[in-house]
C-alpha cells in the first residue's frame, strides 16, 4: 500500500523536489514557518528549504523560541525569550510511526522517507525516466516526499518534529516565534525561521467557492476554485449524500490534494470524479479544505443533479427530394432504440458568409423524419441535430443539396484603396449580401478608358486584398474593378472603377528664365513655365552679393504667372536668381542655372515721407519738423516757394537736426516747402512731397 501511494504521488512531487533542489542552490539553508493561531494556542508548522537542511535537522532536531514582543497593545522594552520545546524536536522512534502507519499512509511515506534502507517508488518501472531520477537523487526525493508528506498530514509532521501547538500564551499579547535547527554552524549554517502572532490573530477558516458539479451516464464532475483558497488549504474532502443533503460521507478514501506548486496555480480549479450508483437518483456534494495544521473548514454550499442515461444516437440523412427548384425535403433516420431519450430534431445550414452554421429550424417533432425547407439557396450543406431532454445534441454528417443556379451575384459596392510609398495597393470592399459567394476576381488598368487586365492568382475568398504596383513610372493613376463569383461560377457585373493616385517619387522639370532686366521700379525676371502636368507651384529664391545663403522671394502659385518684379532691392548691389518647381507630391526639381545683375537706383534713397509745419500767426512764424530713419544722412537741404514763385534752397541742415523755423511776411500768400536728404556718397534722396502753408 505504502508503494501504491507513492507511485500515485511521482507526478506531485518529482516537480517539488527539483524546484526544491533549485531553490536550495540559489539560496542559503533556511527554515521556513507558518503559524495558526486558534481560540486557546498558537499552532506552528515549519520545514527546511534544502534536502540537505533537512537531513542534518532530523539528525540534530529543532528548537522553537518564544519571545513576548507586546502586551495590551504596548511593546515591551526588554522582551522576555524563552526555548519552549521541552525536548529536542526531530523524527520520532520508529516505533510511535507504526502505532499510526496503518490508518495514516501520510505517515508511511514519511516513515520510508527518513528511516527507509532505500527508496524505491517501484520494483519494476524498467526505463522510467521516474525511476533513473530516484536512483540518482535519492535525497532529494526523501526529503520532497517526506515534506510533501507532512503538509498533507498533521500526524505526519508531528512524528518528523515539524510541528508544535504553544497553549501557555496569554490574549492580547503578541509573539515572535524562532525556529532554528541546532545544526553547528561548523557543519552548515541554516538560517532561523520565524513567525509573528498572538491569539487575536484567530480567524474561522473560510468556506471553499464556486464549487459546481456535472452529471453525465453515471458520473459527477465535482469542481471548485482552488486558486483563492491555495494558501489556507493544501487538500479538499468532496463529499456526497444520497439522502437529500441530510448526511454527507467523503467521496475517496483520501483527501483530494492541491497541486499547486510556485507563486501561481498551475490551473484555477480543481477537479474529482465520482462513479454514482443510479441516473434516477438525486445527489448532493459540498467540499471541505483541510489546511496544513490538518484543520478542516466548514463545508461549502451543496450543488446537486442527477446522472444523465447515455445518449450516443445520431441521426442519417439519407436522401433529398428537390420540388421546382424552389424546395428541398430532406429526410433521415433515427435509431429507435434511442427513441425514448429523444425530445427533438434541429435542421442546421452552413452559411459561406458568416463560416458557420445557423439553426434554419428548431423543434422539429421527434416522430418526423423529413422537413421540407422553404428557402434553399443554391448551395447548401445541411447538418441534422438530434436533441434529448438534458440538453445534449448529437449532429448528423453534412449533406449536400445543389439546385440549378443561373443567377449572377449582385455588383460589389465599396471598393475604396489606398498606396503606399513603395507601391503596396491595400483595397477593400463591401462583401456581397448573397450567401453563395464563392469570392472575387479583381482587375486593374492604367488608364480608365483602356482594358482592365486580370490581377493573376486564386480567387480571392474575402473581401480585402493586397496589391503592388510599379510607382517609377510616367502614369500617375492606377484604376481596379472588382467582379463577385459565386458558387456555381456565375460572374457578377464589374463594380465601378476606382481611381488612385500613385505615389509619387518623379521630381517635376525645372523651369526656363528667358529674360532678367533692371529699371527704376526694379528688377523683372521672366521664364518659361516648367512643364511637367503634376507641378503645384514655382519657387523664386535670390541671394545678393554680401549673402551666403539662399532666399525665398516668392512661391508663385499661379501656374499662368511667369514673371516676377523684385522691388525690395539696394542701391548698388548685384542680385543672383534661381527658380525650382514644386509638384503635387511636394518633389522639387533641379535648380535653374542661376542669373544675376546690379541694381543701380537713379533716386537711390527714398524721399522724406514724414514732413509737417506749424504755424504761430502773432510771431509769424513757421515751425518745420520731419522724420527720416535712413542711415548716412550728410545734411538735409530746405527748399521754399514764395508767393508762386519757382523753389530756391534756404537752408542746409545738420543731421542731428529735424527741424527749423522761417518767418514770413503780412505780404506772403502763398508759401510752400520741400526738403530732401543728401548723403555721404554724394547720393541725394528724392524731392518729399510739397508742404503747402495755409496763412
Amino acid at each position: 500500500m505504502i508503494k501504491g501511494l507513492i507511485t500515485i504521488l511521482i507526478s506531485l512531487t518529482v516537480l517539488q523536489s527539483t524546484m526544491a533542489q533549485q531553490n536550495g542552490s540559489r539560496t542559503n539553508s533556511g527554515i521556513k514557518v507558518i503559524g495558526k493561531a486558534t481560540k486557546r494556542s498558537i499552532q506552528l508548522r515549519w520545514a527546511p528549504n534544502s534536502p540537505t537542511a533537512w537531513q542534518l535537522a532530523n539528525r540534530y532536531g529543532y528548537s522553537v523560541e518564544r519571545i513576548k514582543l507586546s502586551e495590551n497593545g504596548k511593546t515591551l522594552k526588554d522582551p522576555p525569550r524563552e526555548i519552549i520545546s521541552e525536548v529536542v524536536m526531530k523524527p520520532a522512534p520508529q516505533s510511535q510511526w507504526e502505532i499510526m502507519m496503518d490508518n495514516d499512509d501520510y505517515v508511511a511515506v514519511a516513515a520510508q522517507a527518513i528511516f527507509g534502507e532505500t527508496f524505491e517508488v517501484s520494483e519494476d518501472f524498467g526505463s522510467d525516466i521516474a525511476q533513473v531520477v530516484n536512483k540518482a537523487k535519492e535525497l532529494e526525493n526523501r526529503y520532497s516526499f517526506a515534506i510533501f508528506s507532512a503538509d498533507q498530514s498533521i500526524d505526519a509532521a508531528k512524528l518528523s518534529g515539524l510541528y508544535l501547538e504553544d497553549e501557555l500564551i496569554a490574549p492580547n499579547t503578541k509573539y515572535v516565534y524562532r525556529v532554528f535547527a541546532n545544526v553547528p554552524p561548523d557543519i552548515s549554517p541554516i538560517d532561523t525561521g520565524y513567525v509573528f502572532l498572538g491569539l487575536e490573530n484567530y480567524k474561522e477558516l473560510p468556506p471553499v467557492t464556486d464549487v459546481n458539479v456535472e452529471f453525465d451516464d453515471h458520473l459527477a464532475l465535482v469542481n471548485w476554485d482552488a486558486s483563492v483558497l491555495e494558501k489556507i488549504y493544501n487538500s479538499f474532502w468532496v463529499e456526497r449524500s444520497d439522502d437529500g443533503g441530510n448526511n454527507f460521507s467523503p467521496i475517496t478514501s483520501e483527501p483530494v490534494v492541491n497541486t499547486f506548486s510556485g507563486d501561481k496555480p498551475r490551473t484555477r480549479f480543481m477537479f474529482r470524479m465520482d462513479s454514482i450508483p443510479s441516473n434516477n437518483t438525486e445527489y448532493f456534494y459540498r467540499v471541505r479544505g483541510i489546511d496544513a495544521f490538518g484543520e478542516i473548514g466548514p463545508p461549502s454550499e451543496v450543488v446537486s443533479g442527477s446522472g444523465k442515461p447515455l445518449f450516443a444516437y445520431n441521426t442519417q440523412i439519407e436522401g433529398h427530394e428537390i420540388i421546382n427548384n424552389e424546395k428541398v425535403v430532406i429526410k433521415w433516420t433515427f435509431p429507435e432504440t434511442g427513441v425514448s431519450l429523444l425530445n427533438s430534431f434541429e435542421l442546421l445550414r452552413y452559411s459561406q458568409k458568416t463560416k458557420t452554421y445557423s439553426v434554419i429550424e428548431e423543434n422539429i417533432s421527434p416522430q418526423a423524419r423529413q422537413y421540407t425547407d422553404e428557402r434553399p439557396r443554391a448551395t447548401n450543406y445541411y447538418v441534422l441535430s438530434a436533441n434529448d431532454s438534458y440538453g445534449r445534441k448529437n449532429n448528423s454528417y453534412p449533406y449536400l443539396v445543389q439546385l440549378e443556379d443561373s443567377i449572377p451575384p449582385s455588383q460589389p459596392k465599396g471598393i475604396e484603396g489606398v498606396i503606399d510609398s513603395i507601391g503596396l495597393v491595400s483595397l477593400t470592399w463591401k462583401n456581397n449580401p448573397e450567401d453563395d459567394i464563392f469570392g472575387y476576381k479583381l482587375f486593374k488598368s492604367n488608364f480608365r478608358n483602356r482594358e482592365f487586365i486580370e490581377v493573376p492568382g486564386p480567387i480571392i475568398e474575402s473581401n480585402t486584398y493586397i496589391d503592388t504596383i510599379n510607382v517609377d513610372n510616367l502614369t500617375e493613376k492606377i484604376y481596379y474593378k472588382v467582379q463577385a463569383y459565386d458558387f456555381r461560377f456565375n460572374p457578377s457585373e464589374f463594380s465601378t472603377e476606382l481611381e488612385l493616385s500613385k505615389p509619387d517619387i518623379i521630381p517635376p522639370n525645372p523651369p526656363v528664365f528667358k529674360e532678367i532686366k533692371a529699371d527704376s521700379a526694379g528688377i523683372l525676371i521672366t521664364w518659361e513655365l516648367s512643364r511637367s502636368e503634376d507641378v503645384d507651384r514655382h519657387l523664386l529664391y535670390r541671394r545678393s552679393d554680401k549673402e551666403p545663403n539662399w532666399t525665398l522671394v516668392k512661391s508663385i502659385d499661379d501656374l499662368k504667372v511667369s514673371f516676377y518684379l523684385d522691388t525690395d532691392l539696394i542701391h548698388r548691389t548685384a542680385y543672383a536668381y534661381t527658380m525650382i518647381a514644386v509638384d503635387d507630391a511636394g518633389l522639387e526639381s533641379n535648380p535653374i542655372s542661376p542669373v544675376s545683375l546690379k541694381w543701380i537706383d537713379k533716386s537711390p534713397y527714398p524721399p522724406i515721407s514724414d514732413f509737417f509745419y506749424n504755424i504761430d500767426n502773432e510771431k509769424r512764424n513757421i515751425s518745420l519738423s520731419w522724420n527720416y530713419a535712413t542711415q548716412n544722412v550728410s545734411e538735409y537741404r530746405i527748399y521754399k516757394s514764395l508767393n508762386g514763385n519757382p523753389f530756391k534752397l534756404i537752408e542746409t541742415v545738420t543731421p542731428g537736426t529735424s527741424n527749423w523755423d522761417d518767418q514770413y511776411t503780412i505780404k506772403d500768400t502763398a508759401i510752400e516747402y520741400r526738403i530732401i536728404a543728401s548723403f555721404d556718397n554724394g547720393d541725394l534722396s528724392g524731392f518729399s512731397k510739397t508742404l503747402k502753408v495755409n496763412l
